[in-house]
């Protein structure tokens, strides 16, 4: 074995000098300067993080006055809170996800600390084992030291040892966290099903299924009055022919025809068309608003009134009002900004404007076929009641400043035996908008759900045979996570797998792109270590260095960070999913095979590839070999962004960014009203997805190099250690759960850690067999067994996944636990409760749909002056607006249904 030479051994011809400390040490320069440019900027966000919430722990929202940043004495004791954390407290405020998330967070800490008790003994093997030092810098500490003459052959059977130490560790902390994720998913789920579990979401339904029919349908297998409504979905987002433009610029004669008329408080103004170049260029700010651009328009209208009557209260309090009256035409330009009335009264104004374009959209907004069920709608004698209320106008084309029928959901009823209704339809001759052939079918029991959640419906007849005769039928998502967008806009069957196969080819190009632009930063690294050498200044190679070392991998964190957003928006837009769980659990696999491929693979190739190149000199057998011992030189690389993303990490708990934004708007007076102040401190959704794929990379950084490059094992356990702090405080205070996949997340985890430990096993077959010194295959037949435990590992996983709640279950409960929880709750109440979740609620309609009476999403008709709106106050508009779009925002309120845990 000894006598025979390395292939690892470096090939210098005679006139090669050795390098200079300069050269082998400049991996070194390069990570302490990012190491120091990390911590100045760590230092700095605690310094300031320190100081604000000593004297202002408001401007940190949910986490101030009482929370654990403003209660905790020091930023030690602070952490030691968040570590402190209840579970309890994890569930009710991020749900099933958020306690997921934590423990999953703990379980990937719990590994890297275990692997250090590897990882130190081997990172002292490698440095102090051969008898004659030829390595410096990271590279000492690395696996190719002990392949350099002479050579340490035990110390690669210790690396063996290593590598199936960390793999069975890997192995057992990940079955025990899935396990425990099925079985704590499917208890919360068990205690508290939400009253989603009582609906289901059907799709690709044919031209001629409405309401009744679908209805009909159900009932026709389940039983009769086992449906308690159905609920049509609408194309809230489509922009009719028939829509009014409504004008974001105001021609200077248009503004002042509006202050006049404001004045004497009749209807709005329409906009004044201008001729010639001007009018091309207003033109361009125009815009025609479907209903849910509209609502979203009219929401911040409501905000300019607010701001602009708070505006006009201080500077009267103040006395900085000009005398007299607002001199409407000779102030109506940049002028008229100095005089905070005339901003109210153009506020207001563009206000109406687009009060007008909603009603209008509403009006062009067809019902979604006839009811199939009248519970809580308003019966024929108390129509025109309400109607005359808005002065609703039936039937007509002509958008008014009032509510039609149509959208109130007020059709004519007459009553009939066993309390069903007979529904005469509103009659309208606007154009129609075609339903987006899905809809919501909520039920009186959790078996019947379940079961048509588990089939795929086939009706004929209706559009005659083939793929449009397919009913498909989905586990109904929680309404606050419904993708409404994206529902309304499904392509049909005929049409999906050209999206599918469109959706593979952009992300196919996108990964292709981002993995030359990563590979050619690692690989610019690499040149800039060997042009080094041929400075001639040694100042000049330290700066170099230095800036070799901060920016390649800060745009490296930077292209990688926007492929998320990027994949988020085609998972949305051509994928095929309509919820926030299918999405996340969408994202998290693209995001993480995306941080594998580009993040991981194609560097490190990058780098191994060219050190190898460079070693293999006048023998071309030797580049297995080579390749294979390189690829501990690509280590500190990723050490370099697992720093990076611990730092980010630790200074994103602080929220002194969004503290410093909330001081600055509050200073600036963009936030004057009381709603305004309290959006400011609502806390941002939550963003468990990207930090689990991170999460799970890093993983794999340690689980690959932590026999062969052990350093790198030590700074994951720092990121483990920073994240596992970080998931507990943003679960528990800094984000708002917008979803709950109940436990979907956490499989999907689960898979990315077994994925990992494979990846692992594979390069130690591959580097610690290829690159060992002695030429014997001993490496690889210690190893060859690895595999099998992963194999069972994995096998054990995607059973619990296929008989879980996401799998065979759909979404739902199994259908032994939902006939026992059928039983034990009262009928009765199961059917009032469901009613007013699916009807008074109107959980199954986007947040842009209409209430019953109209009051809460449009509101009584926008006056112009003082006296005639001052019981329709921006602010207390705002609010009512605020509440009846987030109105299902609280998984609390709507969510959890009438059977108790006790039952």
């Amino acid at each position: 074995d000894k006598a025979r030479p390395s292939p690892w051994t470096p090939k210098r011809s005679a006139d090669m000098s050795e390098p200079s400390d300069a050269v082998v040490l400049a991996d070194v320069v390069q990570f302490t300067s990012l190491a120091v440019s990390q911590l100045i900027v760590f230092v700095v966000y605690f310094a300031l993080f320190a100081g604000f919430r000593a004297v202002k722990p408001e401007l940190f929202g949910e986490t101030g006055r009482g929370g654990l940043i403003a209660s905790a004495r020091s930023v030690p004791g602070w952490a030691l809170a968040i570590f402190r954390t209840d579970e309890e407290l994890l569930f009710a405020k991020g749900g099933i996800d958020g306690v997921l998330h934590c423990r999953a967070a703990v379980m990937h800490f719990k590994l890297a600390a275990l692997m250090c008790l590897t990882a130190i003994p081997m990172i002292l093997i490698f440095a102090f084992g051969p008898r004659e030092v030829r390595s410096f810098g990271f590279a000492r500490l690395a696996l190719s030291h002990v392949l350099v003459e002479p050579a340490v052959p035990w110390a690669l059977y210790l690396a063996v040892l290593a590598a199936w130490v960390n793999t069975l560790l890997a192995l057992q902390l990940i079955d025990e966290f899935d396990r425990e994720a099925h079985a704590f998913a499917l208890a919360k789920t068990k205690a508290s099903p939400g009253m989603h579990h009582y609906a289901v979401t059907v799709t690709d339904l044919p031209k001629g299924a409405g309401a009744r029919e679908v209805r009909h349908f159900f009932e026709a297998i389940y039983g009769d009055k086992k449906v308690i409504d159905v609920q049509m979905v609408r194309k809230y987002g489509l922009v009719p022919a028939a829509t009014p433009v409504v004008p974001n610029v105001l021609s200077g004669k248009a503004r002042a025809l509006a202050l006049e008329q404001a004045q004497k408080g009749t209807a709005p103004v329409p906009a004044v068309p201008v001729s010639g170049l001007k009018g091309k260029v207003m033109a361009l700010f125009a815009e025609k608003l479907s209903v849910r651009k509209a609502v979203a328009a009219y929401a911040k209208a409501l905000a300019d009134i607010a701001n602009t009557d708070a505006e006009v209260a201080v500077a009267a309090k103040a006395g900085k009002l000009p005398e007299g009256p607002p001199d409407l035409f000779t102030k109506v330009g940049l002028c008229g900004k100095s005089d905070p009335r005339v901003k109210a009264i153009l506020a207001r104004e563009r206000a109406r404007n687009v009060q007008n374009a909603l009603i209008a959209a509403l009006e062009l907004l067809p019902p979604a076929g006839p009811p199939a069920e009248s519970h809580g709608l308003v019966p024929a004698g108390q129509s025109q009641t309400v109607a005359g209320t808005f002065g609703i106008n039936y039937g007509s084309s002509t958008p008014k400043q009032s509510l039609t029928r149509n959208q109130l959901g007020l059709a004519a009823q007459d009553s009939q035996d066993e309390g069903e209704m007979e529904i005469k339809e509103a009659k309208t001759d606007v154009p129609a908008i075609s339903d987006a052939r899905a809809a919501f079918v909520l039920f009186d029991s959790l078996t019947a759900a379940a079961g048509a959640a588990a089939g795929v419906f086939r009706v004929s007849g209706m559009e005659g045979p083939g793929p449009s005769d397919a009913w498909n039928v989905h586990a109904a998502a929680e309404p606050r996570e419904v993708l409404w967008g994206a529902l309304e806009s499904l392509p049909p069957p005929s049409l999906r797998s050209q999206t599918r196969l469109l959706f593979l080819a952009i992300k196919t190009v996108a990964f292709i792109f981002w993995s030359l632009l990563v590979a050619g930063l690692a690989l610019g690294v690499q040149a800039a270590l060997a042009y080094v050498a041929l400075l001639p200044n040694p100042a000049l190679q330290t700066l170099v260095a230095i800036v070799s070392g901060i920016v390649p991998v800060l745009l490296a964190n930077t292209l990688l960070m926007l492929m998320a957003g990027i994949l988020r928006a085609l998972v949305v837009k051509l994928g095929g999913v309509w919820s926030e769980s299918q999405a996340g659990a969408s994202v998290m696999g693209d995001y993480t095979l995306f941080l594998t491929v580009v993040a991981f693979f194609a560097p490190m190739l990058a780098i191994s590839i060219f050190a190898a190149l460079v070693q293999v000199g006048q023998d071309p057998l030797s580049i297995l070999p080579l390749l294979a011992g390189a690829v501990p030189f690509s280590a500190y690389t990723f050490m370099q962004l697992v720093l990076l993303k611990t730092v980010g990490l630790a200074t994103g708990m602080t929220a002194l960014v969004p503290a410093i934004v909330r001081l600055i708007k509050t200073k600036l007076g963009m936030a004057r009203t009381q709603f305004a102040l309290a959006e400011l401190s609502r806390g941002t959704t939550k963003g468990e997805v990207v930090r689990a794929c991170w999460m799970s990379w890093v993983q794999l950084i340690a689980l690959v190099y932590g026999p062969i490059a052990p350093l790198t094992v030590l700074f994951c356990t720092l990121y483990a250690g920073v994240a596992a702090l970080s998931a507990r405080l943003d679960v528990a205070l800094l984000s708002r759960s917008h979803f709950d996949s109940a436990g979907l997340l956490a499989t999907c985890a689960s898979r990315s850690s077994l994925n990992n430990v494979a990846i692992g096993c594979l390069l130690h077959i591959a580097v610690l067999g290829l690159a060992g010194s002695t030429g014997s295959f001993y490496h690889i037949i210690l190893l060859a067994p690895l595999p099998l435990p992963i194999l069972a590992v994995r096998a054990r996983v995607f059973a619990r996944a296929k008989n879980g709640l996401h799998k065979l279950g759909r979404g739902r409960l199994p259908l032994g636990d939902t006939a026992v929880l059928d039983q034990t709750c009262e009928r009765g109440a199961v059917r009032t409760a469901l009613r007013g979740f699916g009807q008074s609620v109107k959980a199954f309609e986007p947040p842009c749909g209409v209430d019953a009476r109209g009051t809460e999403l449009v509101g009584v008709p926008l006056m112009a002056t003082e006296a005639q709106s001052a019981a329709a106050d921006g602010d207390e508009r705002q609010q009512r607006l605020s509440r009846w779009l987030r109105r299902y925002e609280d998984a609390g309120a709507v969510v959890f249904g009438p059977c108790s845990s006790s039952a």
